[in-house]
């Protein structure tokens, strides 16, 4: 579940410094969402997250009050990936990175999760594009 840390990370600029773009590819963000997966993985959310994620609150959906909120967002999602919902992820933080006026490109493909789709020499060059028109 790295998606949300290196998202956070980026969104709140914890690093002290500004993060110039950022590519989620199949990455989960939703802690809602991760909850209901299985028993094991709510238990691990609870354990990570514990501050940020009491009485179901979800940290994505503070997304307008971060300090980083325009940083350029690039999403690789497939509507057959049963392992992480890109409805519930990757496109959920799509569509609220735009509602703050960042830039976002997603990127459809097809399969299920981190398949030859996700991981490829196009999908490579497309978010090298994306961070390289983002320096």
């Amino acid at each position: 579940m790295g998606g949300l840390p290196a998202t956070l990370t980026a969104y709140r600029r914890t690093l002290g410094f500004p993060i110039n773009s950022i590519a989620l590819v199949a990455g989960r963000v939703n802690l809602n969402n991760a909850v209901r997966t299985s028993k094991s993985r709510g238990r691990s959310v609870a354990a990570a997250f514990a501050g940020a994620f009491t009485h179901g609150h979800n940290p994505v959906n503070d997304i307008s009050g971060f300090v980083g909120t325009r940083t350029p967002l690039l999403v690789v999602s497939s509507p057959q990936d049963q392992a992480v919902s890109g409805i519930q992820n990757g496109l959920l933080l799509a569509t609220l990175a735009r509602k703050v006026g960042a830039r976002t490109k997603v990127i459809g493909v097809r399969g299920p999760h981190l398949n030859r789709q996700y991981v490829n020499a196009d999908i490579g060059r497309q978010i090298g594009a994306f961070f390289r028109t983002h320096r």
